[in-house]
């Protein structure tokens, strides 16, 4: 699972300087913002890394922590949103104690 998680940080950093050289910034992205894109995958396994990640983030980043849980609460409440996911993020903010944040 580490291995897994050094490939995927790995993978964003190389999204990130593809981004930059692209759009032409030299500014920082923070590395939850290249996660949150996960949230659009079809694939429910991407899509439950980048909930996984995001509230391992949020948990141990207090200065980011705001801006993750208003990108969970916003993705939560999308009307085309599988029950399935909208039930995993709910499962992962309970675990976090974020919960009250997301139906606030």
């Amino acid at each position: 699972m580490f291995e897994n998680f050094i490939k995927k940080i790995c993978f964003l950093k190389e999204q990130q300087s593809t981004v930059q050289v692209e759009q032409n910034q030299s500014g920082y992205t923070p590395t939850y913002l290249l996660i949150a894109r996960d949230l659009k995958s079809p694939q429910d396994a991407v899509f439950e890394a980048a909930v996984y990640y995001l509230c391992a983030i949020a948990a141990h980043k207090t200065n980011e922590k705001e801006p993750i849980l208003k990108i969970l609460k916003e993705t939560f409440y999308q009307k085309h949103l599988k029950a399935s996911r909208r039930a995993y993020i709910e499962k992962l903010t309970q675990i976090y104690n974020f919960s009250e944040v997301i139906h606030n």
